[in-house]
């Protein structure tokens, strides 16, 4: 079939000036076959602080396996329900170049998210009804902001960069 030319069958489209260009490269390796299971342990662990979602989703997988009583006082696990909001909260809030906050339940049943750095105290609190209350204080400024997050949302999100911004000009 050298230097044959093969038709194009009449039922297919012709792109005689085709919409997009595409440069496809493949590369093949040889198997890595002392790759073991532990390589890779070793290998999240290294690069586990550039995926901060992770941390958070396994703190997420930790708290949702609590049961009540957690804390030795008697305080309710928060409910499935209360986690999805909490999630819905978070992915409202934190882009990727937001700062990764702490993860903690409450001991209403509830969980918080909480950031200190940057001059900021910045605290999320998810009640188990779902309801989102936020606070907020500039360390050296005082300027603070707190309420329900849908009143909160661009002082809570303002404070969210400039924690961010701050802390990335303090590495």
């Amino acid at each position: 079939m050298d230097g044959a030319v093969i038709e194009r069958p009449a039922h297919l489209p012709d792109f005689r000036n085709p919409p997009v260009r595409e440069v496809a490269v493949g590369v093949h390796f040889e198997p890595l076959r002392r790759l073991r299971q532990a390589h890779f342990g070793l290998f999240w662990e290294r690069i586990r602080a550039d995926y901060p979602i992770q941390t958070i989703l396994d703190r997420f997988r930790s708290i949702s396996e609590l049961t009540d009583d957690w804390d030795g006082y008697g305080s309710p696990a928060p409910e499935t329900q209360t986690l999805i909001a909490a999630l819905e909260v978070l992915r409202q809030f934190m882009p990727t170049s937001v700062a990764t906050p702490a993860v903690a339940p409450t001991t209403a049943g509830g969980v918080q998210f909480e950031w200190h750095q940057g001059g900021w105290d910045i605290e999320v609190e998810v009640l188990p009804n779902g309801r989102a209350v936020a606070w907020g204080e500039n360390i050296s400024t005082h300027e603070t902001f707190h309420g329900s997050v849908e009143e909160s949302r661009e002082d809570l999100a303002l404070s969210l960069k400039r924690l961010t911004a701050n802390a990335a000009n303090r590495r």
